[in-house]
């Protein structure tokens, strides 16, 4: 088992590489919440319902993904 250290800096590269790439992943995700583990798209989904339910349909602990949802251009998210 990880530790939570670990996790977290898992999830610091995950969220680097992410927007690093951000750009290029809005072509092919826009709208869409995706799934990251070791800087590679793992699941994509219409909402982050339907991605944790695909993660769990595919055995991945949603613990140890980085999920992001890329808003369509033009559209703000408000945490």
């Amino acid at each position: 088992m990880k530790s939570n250290l670990e996790m977290l800096n898992e999830a610091e590269r995950d969220m680097n590489w992410f927007i690093a790439n951000v750009k290029e992943l809005r072509k092919k995700y826009e709208g869409k919440a995706i799934g990251i583990i070791n800087q590679k798209i793992v699941a994509s989904a219409d909402s982050k319902m339907k991605l944790w339910q695909l993660l769990k349909k595919k055995g991945i602990d949603d613990s140890e993904v980085f999920i992001e949802y890329i808003a369509p251009k033009g559209e703000i998210t408000i945490y």
